[in-house]
């Protein structure tokens, strides 16, 4: 986080001041004052051995801008729609991280729902947390009465990239999923659990629905409040949608 008082840029870990009067900073204490922003220069300059001829480390913006040249841009793996009878359209889609050592973190995909005329029925959009490296992600939505029939999905996306992997390395594991269909409802069950050090917290789990011919035909998801490391998850993603289902896959992380 760069931080800048008076003229002095700094990159560092060292807590920004509150606004408040002899707040400790690392392991430093300022004395109350007047002359707080001096004080302050001064406190930085000796945690980071900074003299007055050290010209300041290059802006944060930089560095972000060369990972942004570097990273490969996550690609449209599938999508798919269906047109309901009752006038809604439910669709999902698979975005797919090429990188092998970069994360895309802040993803937002804008999508378009197009009738054969060509015409925007309506626009949307989800977001994507991260996306891990060599790893895919799956966002969905309904379009509730739907003017016309959709014949199309276009996706615009944007994103940051950062360098893989936070929180160290690792994975999320989802297992025993299952379709749980009775009479008044149908649902996505299954587990997940994860391989990475640190808990994680809201995660986003989104169903891919398929049908008979390997095609999807939308999608539904739900988040989980927290996975650990050192334990399974249940998971429960209710179908909004009068769909028949053949199959169903579950990614996390969108």
């Amino acid at each position: 986080m760069l931080q800048t008082v008076g003229d002095l840029g700094l990159m560092g870990s060292l807590s920004m001041y509150a606004g408040g009067r002899g707040q400790f900073v690392g392991d430093w204490e300022l004395e109350a004052g007047n002359d707080f922003d001096q004080q302050w220069i001064q406190v930085c300059k000796a945690a980071y051995q900074i003299r007055p001829d050290t010209p300041p480390p290059p802006p944060a913006s930089s560095t972000t801008t060369t990972i942004r040249e570097e990273a490969a841009k996550p690609f449209l793996m599938d999508s798919g729609f269906t047109n309901l009878p009752d006038g809604n359209v439910t669709w999902a889609a698979m975005f797919f991280n090429p990188n092998s050592d970069w994360v895309i973190v802040n993803a937002r995909f804008d999508i378009e729902l197009i009738d054969e005329a060509g015409r925007i029925l309506d626009t949307g959009f989800d977001t994507a947390e991260i996306i891990l490296p060599l790893s895919a992600i799956a966002i969905s939505g309904t379009l509730y009465d739907s003017p016309a029939r959709v014949t199309e999905l276009n996706f615009l996306g944007g994103w940051d990239t950062v360098e893989a992997p936070p929180r160290g390395t690792g994975v999320w594991i989802i297992e025993k999923v299952a379709v749980d269909e009775d009479r008044y409802s149908t649902s996505i069950t299954g587990e997940i659990s994860s391989t990475f050090d640190d808990t994680w917290e809201s995660v986003q789990l989104t169903a891919v629905f398929y049908d008979e011919a390997d095609n999807i035909i939308g999608g539904d998801s739900t988040y989980v409040d927290r996975i650990y490391n050192d334990k399974v998850v249940l998971f429960d993603i209710s179908v909004f949608s009068d769909v028949k289902i053949d199959r169903v896959e579950v990614y996390a992380g969108g």
